[in-house]
């Protein structure tokens, strides 16, 4: 049980998720759910693209990869089918 002058400080509320992470130095670190995401987010945030979602980035990749095995097996299939006459 946190003291509620430390849930009110970082309003955390009756079952709210929190973190509590022990540094190397010995300290330990509490934040909330929201707080962690947001930490995570900005690691990240250098592999975005500015008005892009990666989700769309990803899409757009393997569609990129779809269309170059695609390519592939129809120059191999041209292959065995010439070397076959």
């Amino acid at each position: 049980m946190l003291p509620v002058e430390v849930r009110d400080t970082l309003k955390i509320r009756d079952g709210d998720r929190v973190s509590l992470t022990l540094e190397e130095d010995g300290s330990l670190v509490l934040q909330t759910r929201e707080v962690a995401i947001g930490r995570l987010r900005g690691m990240f945030k250098h592999l975005a693209r500015p008005g892009r979602l990666a989700s769309d980035q990803l899409i757009a990749e393997r569609r990129r990869e779809a269309r170059m095995e695609d390519r592939k097996f129809r120059e191999w299939d041209a292959r065995l089918r010439k070397a076959g006459k």
